[in-house]
């Protein structure tokens, strides 16, 4: 079990551990501490217990900052207004609550070690990679947590994880099914086609000065600037309350952090698991891995080859660091009794056997660790100040005290900003919440804005000075602009047709002989795999989802794609891949992606049965 709850576990806790402390102070700011976001009013219960109006905010405005860092997704806000998302967020919430119940139900539970080990891990809670109590301490403590609860919260989110590792960690297909997968996966088609490029049209193109004035005039809204907003606005950074640190405190830092690093123990492993009946075979293997590493065989070699612990098998069997209350009792015995470097004899715990190595725990030197030292100290020192002001600044924003006022109480300055407007913002001025508020359908005009957090280390406020109107732009600024469009039109009138007609001939002759005839470049890429990387994506797509059997599989199509280029394909014949051409490998990466779908789907399917026949009550 311990190599289980470390293999599916152990990468999302790290995040779900910070998470927990961060995600209400630090991803929503420090206004989140003192606004209440709602209160506690219920706003729904499963099985009678209960998911507040916080909660709900919460976890809200996270899935809401999760979606806008999604640079590699085109997300349209406008279809993701904040009553969407709260009850996607709500249906989130409600599935969580179900699975730490089922997990309950069970006897699930998640050994006190085990999420020791995750804490101190925690970047958060270390200074130069070293776990520091004092540190841990304070953060909950500045954060409104007694340990007792953060610990609390971190075994539910381990937990609930378990119970889903249960299902996708114990599906199983058979044979017949891998055959089968390989067939279709590794399938091959035979691929020819012509690509029309929109760009050599568009430089072939021609469109006069007359056209080009003509489209202006008929087309002025098209033309004009963006509204933009110019503010007033005051703000506070942590760094501002930053202290020097002499250099006795920075060396007092240190011996803390290099005293709790000399209690603690690293320590790899490998681990050999057996049955019952099997623990004899089991010593013989694992007595014989002792004997190669006694004999120079390298311990992290010989982990990743033979240990059963998947988790850290592929990290040479590191398990992390102890104050010896980590690992079970005997591992922690064993562990404490050997030097560096030293490997034990075999050990027996519940997982199995283990040959436990211990490491040098690799505490760096003062002078190498004094720049991280230093600002996490002034980061603790300056906490209470910081959160202190910007409460301050919070109360007197919300009494919409003039901000000249504000910045000659709290010795600040009033600044002015750049224009800014919705597409052309930058620095500070790009933040969602400012463009949502200054560009919204209520704008707060003559009053100051609410609190608003950059980031966990910098807030303001702000109020806005004056808009700039939208005006219709120069011809000359815009003619360079209308010209390209105009081209790009005309060039995409020109490939339509031309695609059109090259399929039109390609029905009746084949592509081979319609593009020769209108001298076209003909590709003729022979048999293709879906994870050819010499042809663009999409055409991959279409080619592999064009239906395909025994009796019949010749396309010709055509294809327009993301770059505006049009593509006709002709698809030629198909064959199935070949098991016999797998190795092994590939073989356990295929079984191993359809036992994940399996688990899956068989995880939906427990979570549709729980759901369904549970208590679920909605107060809105």
């Amino acid at each position: 079990m311990l190599q289980l709850i470390r293999r599916k576990i152990r990468g999302v806790v790290a995040y779900i551990v910070v998470g927990i402390i961060i995600v209400p102070f630090a991803l929503f700011g420090i206004d989140w501490l003192f606004s209440g976001l709602g209160g506690a009013s219920p706003i729904a219960s499963i099985n009678s217990e209960v998911i507040t109006q916080a909660e709900l905010e919460v976890a809200a405005n996270l899935k809401k900052r999760q979606l806008a860092s999604r640079s590699d997704e085109q997300v349209d806000f406008a279809d993701l207004d904040d009553n969407k998302i709260q009850q996607l967020t709500l249906s989130e919430l409600v599935e969580r609550k179900l699975l730490g119940q089922q997990a309950a139900a069970l006897g699930m539970d998640i050994p006190p070690s085990v999420i020791d080990q995750h804490i101190i891990e925690v970047p958060q809670f270390q200074v130069a990679g070293v776990f520091v109590p004092e540190l841990y301490q304070s953060t909950l403590r500045d954060n409104g947590y007694t340990p007792t609860y953060y610990k609390n919260r971190v075994r539910q989110q381990i937990q609930q994880l378990h119970l889903i590792s249960g299902f996708t960690e114990t599906a199983f297909v058979t044979n017949a099914e891998v055959q089968q997968m390989i067939k279709i996966s590794r399938q091959e088609r035979d691929l020819a086609y012509v690509e029309i490029a929109l760009k050599s049209y568009m430089e072939k193109a021609k469109i006069s000065t007359k056209e080009v004035q003509a489209y202006y005039d008929e087309n002025p809204n098209e033309f004009m600037s963006e509204r933009q907003a110019i503010v007033d606005y005051v703000e506070i950074k942590r760094e501002d309350f930053y202290l020097p640190v002499s250099d006795d405190v920075l060396r007092q830092q240190y011996d803390v952090m290099f005293a709790e690093a000399q209690k603690q123990r690293r320590a790899a492993h490998i681990l050999v698991e057996f049955t019952d009946a099997g623990e004899e075979a089991a010593r013989d293997k694992l007595a014989d891995i002792k004997r190669q590493i006694d004999e120079g065989a390298d311990f992290e070699e010989m982990a990743r080859e033979y240990s059963d612990d998947i988790g850290s098998a592929d990290n040479g069997g590191l398990l992390g660091t102890s104050v010896g209350d980590t690992f079970p009792a005997s591992f922690e015995q064993a562990l404490s009794q050997l030097e560096i470097d030293e490997v034990s004899d075999i050990v027996v715990t519940e997982a199995g056997l283990h040959l436990i190595k211990r490491l040098e725990v690799g505490i760096v030197s003062f002078e190498e660790s004094v720049d991280d030292i230093r600002t996490a100290y002034q980061q603790q020192q300056s906490q209470g100040a910081y959160i202190e002001t910007v409460e301050q600044l919070d109360e007197l924003a919300y009494d919409n005290v003039e901000l000249a006022e504000i910045a000659e109480g709290l010795a600040l300055t009033v600044k002015e900003s750049e224009p800014f407007s919705v597409n052309l913002s930058s620095g500070i001025f790009a933040n969602n919440d400012i463009i949502d508020t200054v560009f919204g359908d209520t704008p707060p005009l003559s009053e100051n804005s609410p609190l608003t957090n950059i980031s966990d280390d910098h807030a303001l406020v702000y109020r806005i000075q004056r808009y700039i109107e939208p005006k219709l732009k120069e011809f000359a600024e815009v003619k360079e602009v209308i010209t390209k469009q105009l081209k790009r039109d005309q060039a995409r009138m020109t490939i339509e047709q031309i695609a059109d007609d090259l399929l039109a001939d390609a029905h009746t002759t084949g592509l081979r002989k319609a593009a020769k005839k209108n001298n076209h470049k003909l590709h003729d890429k022979g048999w293709i795999t879906r994870s050819d990387l010499e042809i663009n994506t999409q055409i991959i797509r279409q080619v592999f989802v064009a239906p395909c059997n025994e009796e019949k599989c010749e396309t010709i199509d055509r294809l327009a794609l993301d770059n505006e280029n049009i593509v006709v394909i002709h698809i030629k014949g198909f064959r199935d891949g070949d098991p016999l051409t797998i190795d092994e490998d590939e073989r356990e990466e295929i079984a191993a992606y359809l036992i994940r779908s399996d688990g899956d789907a068989v995880l939906d399917s427990f979570n549709s049965r729980v759901e369904d026949k549970a208590q679920i009550d909605l107060y809105y």
